[in-house]
């Protein structure tokens, strides 16, 4: 009995020094942090502001991404241009803030894209004037693992997507104005005569998470899917799963939910006046259009397919766009 004791504390002994041991660098740190005097920075060369872009050799290409950046705003109506006159007495003018980057391969580290993005100066925002709630949910670290893990044991399928320009799909929380941004000038005026009214929820802003998050909601709504109740950023509708993580997701669906073949076998389409009309929740003639490029292209399994439904583009009926969606899940 005593000798089965002396094992035990033994054991116990050489226990808590192997964990001491393995986890030494954690005790440093711990002991480092108790009274901290300052720590390295750390800067990464491939980040940097409009003026560090503007003195670099590749300075060509970022304003090739300036221009890209600003014209995208512009095509889909993100501001309008007023008279500094016209901003409103008490409203205050945010400045604009220049983020650019070069993105690298990840395996021989080569730019393969410069990339500028346009911010409003959040840190000049006033609480209660132009921003009160701040947070954004974001998908949990467990809800990832348990979802792929399901699809790895299942066989799903999973893709993942980035929404392009995310936050400014939102409109935007409160009237802001933004002074024009570095480098840009037009031919009514500069940013000595001229301000940007912010029309949609620009990047930079406090609160632009939180009203991206609240847009996407409600989009994935309208379109049937509902959140969860344990995690509010994992989405079902059917047997599809959708998994948001700010401007990120990920969608996982058993492949069942995929077609086998570009057209159902045993319908014929038809003119079908009598049917109901299609419902628009996509542009039909848009489709058809992209649908062609690619059988013309790399496709031609679907040719037949695409001819069919291209047929009815001037007065399309829902068995018509059911078709265009079977086709599509099929690629």
């Amino acid at each position: 009995m005593l000798e089965s004791q002396e094992l035990r504390a033994a054991g116990h002994v050489a226990y808590s020094a192997y964990y001491d041991a393995l986890h030494e660098d954690d005790y440093l740190l711990q002991d480092e942090m108790a009274d901290p005097i300052a720590f390295i920075a750390k800067s990464d060369p491939d980040t940097m502001y409009f003026h560090q872009a503007m003195k670099q050799p590749d300075r060509k290409q970022w304003r090739a991404a300036v221009v890209k950046e600003v014209n995208d705003h512009i095509e889909r109506k993100h501001w309008r241009l007023i008279p500094r006159t016209e901003v409103p007495d008490g409203f205050e003018v945010l400045p604009a803030v220049w983020s650019m980057k070069r993105k690298r391969n990840i395996k021989t580290r080569e730019v393969y894209k410069w990339k500028a993005r346009l911010n409003v100066h959040g840190g000049k925002q006033t609480y209660a004037v132009n921003y009160f709630e701040t947070f954004a949910p974001v998908v949990q670290w467990i809800s990832i693992r348990l979802i792929l893990v399901l699809a790895l044991l299942n066989n799903w399928h999973t893709r993942q997507i980035d929404f392009v320009l995310a936050y400014p799909q939102a409109d935007i929380e409160f009237d802001m104005y933004m002074e024009l941004p570095a480098g840009i000038e037009t031919k009514y005026g500069n940013g000595k005569t001229h301000v940007l009214q912010l029309l949609k929820n620009l990047y930079g802003q406090k609160q632009a998470g939180r009203v991206w998050s609240q847009h996407m909601t409600k989009g994935l709504r309208r379109i049937g899917f509902r959140p969860s109740a344990v995690d509010e950023c994992v989405f079902y509708r059917g047997n599809v799963i959708f998994l948001v993580y700010v401007d990120d997701g990920i969608f996982a669906s058993p492949r069942g939910a995929d077609k086998s073949t570009p057209a159902a076998p045993t319908k014929l389409l038809r003119r079908d006046a009598a049917a109901p009309a299609f419902d628009g929740r996509f542009n039909y003639r848009s489709v058809i259009g992209k649908l062609n490029f690619l059988e013309k292209s790399t496709r031609p399994d679907i040719a037949y397919a695409t001819h069919q439904c291209a047929r009815f583009s001037a007065d399309p009926r829902r068995p018509h766009g059911d078709a265009v969606m079977h086709l599509t899940k099929y690629l």
